[in-house]
């Protein structure tokens, strides 16, 4: 079967329950099935399903990538996690592979991992998934749009299927999003079957060959700004979910020894389903849009500033937005019920529509409920943390050419590509990590043989051809060799130093620098109308809840 190419950006195609297909990206719009049905299967008998050498290389990387994304990292819950049985993962999906990679570094075991069908050809990506074993999923996306036939299809879902299945059957863990799709929404969309497949055939091979009964764990992914370089990010694996199995499917597990897909019973499925949404929606903001969300974190601010508090961590934020999501769904109603009818009606319903309005005027401002004082209203820009951030920014000044050196060219072309690419929002942040991956592995070895001409030019030294045929070790081969090398660990610090401390100093003076501009603008005027509002109803609801 040759190569398939189907239409790229909004084309309204719909799925079999009437809903507008994910748009299809130019990767994304190429299935080559041939190719697919050559991916080789994971090998469970190994410690990694796929080559421990290079799964171990990909790991490295993707931990100095995320350490290189984000500005603080938090994980909780790790605890929850057992390591004497398979475990699936799952978790709402609006940040690409930047939502794998968070879990991957921390899940106990290596994983078995199921991705969209161009994971596996992509013309960078696809060498780690060939080496990690990935398989590949044809979605609705692609089916729907004539990828390829629907028998094509169950046969290479089906076959992915199992060997997820029998990977977590047999102690490896899974990541999987329910959603099946990245997307740009507040809250869950509708979910798809595929984990709740997975693990109940999983679980089904496990009884029968006498393991343990897999787990399974929602985790709740939690990015302050999900396509920004630097942001905050809070990790919750949440209590495992407790499920049972049907007997006619624990009857089915003699029939899955064979690499063949057995769909297990309806009611399962969609009772393990069910009860993912049940879990998923507590850890996720769960807003009807972006801009509620935004104001329930600043009420979360406003109240704690009130509380003579300090200024809440990302995961603090986090759990106090959670605390008025309970209050604005038992007044307006649920996201999901705002969509059907609308809000109702409720003595709150102007808090809550001015703490949006205010939120939304800091969004707009690049600001959020940080910039707040403890009186309730707008800062002041801080000299102090002017003067904090100069050290950074004069470091920074001074490490600049070497940084161009070292990843100048990738910096430049990863973020030119996230701003341009069709792959939406969602994907700038998997752009900078695949950026991140390839800069060790191409380019340092390119600018650090650079370097090394550079050097010997700089003290006109021509190195020999054998190194022992030269009077001084200065003009020897293996001299140079070892330069070569040592500039890996120089340019792994110029870039974390750079992009990290003195990035972050850059980031700390405009936030200041924003702050300022917005006390002169005409919006100031309402926003601090809206703050002084807020305030007043904040402190009445604290005063109520003291009396109960």
């Amino acid at each position: 079967m040759a190569k398939k190419k189907m239409s790229i950006g909004k084309d309204g195609a719909l799925d079999k329950h009437g809903e507008v297909l994910p748009e299809l990206s130019k990767h994304a719009s190429i299935l080559e099935y041939e190719k697919l049905l050559k991916v080789e299967p994971p090998d469970f008998s190994k410690k990694a399903p796929g080559s421990i050498f290079w799964t171990n290389i990909a790991y490295f990387l993707t931990n100095q990538a995320t350490s290189m994304q984000y500005r603080t990292f938090e994980t909780t819950g790790k605890e929850k996690m057992p390591n004497n049985c398979g475990i699936l993962t799952v978790c709402w999906h609006t940040n690409g592979l930047m939502d794998v990679a968070p879990i991957m570094i921390h899940h106990p075991s290596y994983l078995v991992i199921g991705g969209r069908h161009d994971l596996v050809n992509h013309p960078i990506l696809g060498f780690w998934a060939r080496r990690m074993a990935v398989q590949p999923v044809v979605r609705q996306a692609e089916l729907m749009r004539g990828g390829c036939t629907e028998e094509e299809a169950k046969y290479l879902n089906g076959r992915s299927l199992i060997r997820l299945s029998k990977g977590i059957s047999a102690g490896f863990g899974g990541i999987l999003m329910p959603e099946g799709t990245s997307h740009h929404e507040s809250h869950l969309i509708r979910l798809k079957t595929g984990p709740a497949r997975v693990l109940t055939s999983a679980a089904t091979i496990a009884n029968f060959q006498g393991k343990e009964k897999p787990q399974i764990i929602p985790v709740g992914l939690h990015f302050r700004k999900r396509h920004l370089f630097r942001t905050d990010i809070w990790v919750e694996f949440c209590d495992p979910i407790d499920y049972e199995l049907s007997q006619e499917l624990l009857d089915l597990g003699v029939k899955y020894d064979k690499e063949e897909w057995i769909e297990p019973p309806a009611e399962d499925v969609y009772n393990v389903r069910d009860l993912l949404k049940i879990n998923l929606e507590k850890v996720t903001p769960g807003a009807i849009n972006w801009d509620t969300y935004r104001g329930w974190k600043l009420l979360g601010h406003m109240k704690s500033r009130l509380e003579s508090k300090n200024v809440l961590t990302w995961r603090e934020e986090v759990e106090r937005a959670r605390e008025w999501r309970e209050l604005s769904d038992k007044n307006l109603g649920t996201h999901s019920e705002q969509q059907e009818s609308g809000p109702k009606d409720s003595e709150h319903s102007e808090l809550f529509s001015q703490a949006h309005d205010a939120a939304k005027i800091l969004d707009e401002n690049k600001l959020d409920g940080r910039a707040i004082n403890n009186k309730g209203t707008l800062r002041k820009a801080s000299i102090k943390n002017i003067g904090s951030s100069l050290p950074g920014i004069l470091l920074g000044i001074i490490l600049l050419p070497f940084l161009l050196l070292s990843s100048g060219l990738i910096l430049i072309l990863c973020t030119y590509l996230g701003n341009v690419t069709d792959e939406g929002e969602d994907a700038r942040t998997s752009i900078h990590f695949v950026g991140f991956i390839l800069t060790p592995f191409v380019y340092w070895s390119l600018m650090a043989a650079l370097s090394v001409y550079l050097l010997a030019s700089m003290f006109d030294i021509r190195p020999a051809i054998m190194g022992w045929e030269q009077i001084t070790i200065f003009q020897s081969v293996p001299f140079y060799i070892v330069i070569w090398m040592l500039m890996y660990p120089f340019f792994w610090l110029i870039n974390k130093i750079s992009l990290s401390f003195c990035l972050d100093s850059l980031n700390d003076l405009m936030w200041e620098f924003r702050i300022h501009k917005l006390h002169k603008k005409q919006t100031f005027v309402k926003l601090e109308k809206l703050l002084e509002s807020l305030n007043f109803k904040i402190k009445e609801l604290i005063k109520q809840s003291g009396h109960n």
